[in-house]
């Protein structure tokens, strides 16, 4: 039966037929979306997480609202009756408010380039990567697994059902009527044995003369243990341990997780996650107990297996596709490969490091100190210019309470606290610092309620006994309350507002230029 898929991405638009081969467009962060399914036998899993369905007119009926990130989710549409499974992309869009779909590609392509490891997340959405690059983290390999493991297992299971096989020479005791061939040492033992050497001369055999002879025969047979099936063999043990070492560490993720209003937890992606994993681990194992890896005396990689493998187009895709499978890369030249983002949010306060750091070094010509001593931070960048000014900034930096940290560290006269940008100079005796903290906030009343944590890293942060100069929001459009982004009112008042977002960072320069100049 043909799946006959209705989607409304946003309220504004109709239920419409769509085609479930192709992407379907139209979704966005935050914003409420509708799916339909003729019968009532469907189960919806986005990102691998079940969402709740409605039945009623014969129909299945989901309704879908994408948290804080934008970028392709994929879905699965289950067939309950006869267990067929349809593969859904659903392209959800950022934002136009804050960023828009180009500024929002162009921040994920910024940080890609200058700090890779930075669009890393766990959000159901996901963008395509590249395989070059190391990074051990779980969901990235969770995310090749998921790729390429279905691939390699059914290239694996070609493999071991006509494997390469090799001559290999035995002697064994053989009865008469079961040697094919004779040597030298055959005939000198046979002669060696009455009863056999009666034979051998045309004697005739006594009527009772014991057991029938066996004869030491040379045997070839072809055997599996060679050099390939030991690069297989390697191979699999590999993606075995892979396998293994993603669901554990996964495991740990999911228990160490905590809920958050601005993330989606992986606590509900998990079971199904899990269930793929431990069906790997099966296959897996089944495959190294059957016959032909069993038989196989070692694991190991050699340029003689290598040589084989690359002259057999079975074992050449096997191999490649085992490889691609325990991959950790991300960057280069995205395929078809799906990494998963972190929130809007966070890509926006990753980028505003990025760019602040970008902007130290080309615009105000700061060269990187190769050793950075700094405060606890997630991420910290140190440089040097000519007139032996010193630059600091931080990510994420840790402003410890204050009986907790000595007097010329980052302190809070209260609890701890993190900002999100730190920028510190200093000049012979001189130290002065502002505090930047990003906010995914346009709105006029979300930007006056974000203004809190301006008010209180101006108010409650000290560094060298001295508050900040400024605390300033960066946010990605302006206009939510203009007189927060006035010079004027940031001299006046040292908190405010400051717009920055890709091809429009003037305003962030200057807050720098202030810091500097």
């Amino acid at each position: 039966m043909a799946l006959s898929l209705h989607a409304r991405p946003r309220p504004d638009l109709e239920l419409n037929l769509v085609d479930a081969r192709e992407a379907i467009e139209g979704f966005r962060e935050l914003v409420e979306a509708e799916l339909a399914s003729e019968g009532e036998h469907w189960r919806l899993e986005i990102d691998d997480e079940p969402v709740a369905v409605e039945h009623g007119a014969g129909q299945s009926r989901w309704r879908w609202k994408p948290s804080f990130y934008a970028g392709e989710v994929r879905a699965r549409l289950v067939d309950l009756r006869g267990g067929a499974e349809h593969v859904l992309r659903l392209d959800v869009s950022p934002n136009p408010d804050k960023l828009g779909r180009d500024r929002f590609a162009e921040i994920i392509a910024e940080l890609r380039q200058a700090q890779p490891e930075f669009v890393l997340g766990s959000e159901p959405a996901t963008t395509r990567t590249g395989s070059l690059g190391q990074l051990d983290d779980p969901l990235l390999a969770y995310g090749k697994l998921r790729t390429y493991a279905k691939d390699f297992l059914s290239s694996l299971e070609r493999v071991l059902a006509a494997p390469v096989r090799r001559l290999r020479q035995e002697r064994r005791m053989l009865a008469l009527a079961q040697v094919r061939r004779a040597d030298r040492r055959t005939v000198f033992q046979a002669l060696r044995n009455p009863q056999l050497a009666s034979l051998l001369v045309g004697q005739e055999q006594p009527a009772n003369s014991g057991p029938a002879p066996r004869l030491d025969a040379p045997v070839v047979e072809p055997h599996v243990d060679e050099a390939a099936n030991r690069c297989i063999k390697a191979l699999t043990q590999s993606v075995l341990r892979r396998v293994v070492d993603c669901r554990e560490r996964l495991a740990v993720k999911v228990e160490r997780e905590r809920e958050s209003g601005t993330r989606t937890t992986l606590a509900e992606r998990w079971p199904v996650r899990e269930r793929y994993l431990l069906g790997l681990e099966r296959h897996l194992v089944r495959a190294l107990r059957g016959p032909v890896l069993s038989a196989v005396t070692r694991a190991q990689i050699t340029a003689g297996g290598l040589n084989t493998i690359s002259a057999h187009p079975v074992y050449s895709r096997t191999y490649k596709l085992g490889w691609r499978t325990l991959g950790l890369g991300f960057e280069g030249e995205p395929r078809d490969e799906d990494l998963w983002l972190p929130p809007t949010w966070e890509l926006y306060e990753r980028w505003c490091f990025v760019t602040a750091r970008r902007l130290l070094r080309e615009s105000f010509g700061f060269e990187e100190l190769a050793t950075v001593t700094s405060p606890p931070a997630d991420l910290a960048w140190s440089g040097s210019d000519g007139a032996g000014r010193r630059v600091w900034l931080g990510f994420q930096v840790k402003c410890a309470t204050w009986s907790m940290k000595k007097e010329h560290e980052f302190r809070s006269l209260n609890v701890t606290r993190f900002p999100d940008l730190v920028v510190s100079v200093e000049t012979g005796d001189s130290a002065r610092w502002i505090v930047l903290d990003a906010k995914y906030r346009v709105s006029r009343a979300n930007v006056l309620d974000a203004m809190t944590s301006a008010h209180l890293y101006h108010d409650a942060l000290r560094w060298r006994g001295h508050p900040p100069e400024r605390a300033l929001l960066v946010v990605p459009a302006a206009g939510g309350a203009p007189w927060l982004e006035k010079d004027a009112f940031h001299q006046a008042h040292g908190v405010g507002v400051v717009v920055a977002r890709p091809r429009c960072t003037n305003r962030l320069e200057q807050a720098l230029a202030a810091l500097l100049g």
